[in-house]
């Protein structure tokens, strides 16, 4: 995996109107369904993960994954003595196509990983190897 990965940071202020102030889109309306509103929800989740890590002591590592072919983990973390999780975060709600890339990408990583997504959705479904969760579940089980 390591040989098809581009590196480029990310970097997640601690708030995310702090955020869209950097970039300049403060005045920009965040509509749901909108690229604008996706980019914020997934801000919000991984700060929201970051603090959680911090409050509940758990030692977690977050990073994230982009191939050179495009293909994106929104949210890989390693937790001491568990799983990887890989994690999409999606605002609204998943499809087929992007569950069965992540669980396509999650071979890579072997038998030491988990797939989840943490979207807008009402209720908990499983994709052969992805656990579909709306966000505030995938928190919960995530530091469960």
């Amino acid at each position: 995996m390591r040989k098809r990965q581009t590196k480029k940071p990310k970097f997640f202020f601690f708030d995310v109107g702090v955020k869209r102030a950097f970039d300049g889109t403060l005045q920009i309306q965040i509509l749901p369904g909108s690229s604008t509103y996706g980019q914020a929800f997934e801000h919000f989740f991984i700060l929201e993960c970051i603090r959680m890590n911090d409050y509940l002591e758990k030692d977690f590592r977050f990073s994230y994954l982009r191939t050179k072919d495009d293909l994106e983990v929104d949210l890989i973390i390693e937790r001491p003595g568990q799983k990887t999780l890989l994690v999409e975060i999606k605002s609204g709600t998943v499809d087929d196509v992007e569950a069965d890339k992540l669980i396509a990408i999650s071979k890579d990583f072997g038998k030491s990983a988990e797939v989840l997504f943490a979207c807008g959705e009402n209720h908990a479904r499983k994709k052969t190897h992805a656990e579909i969760l709306p966000w505030m579940s995938a928190l919960e089980k995530i530091f469960a």
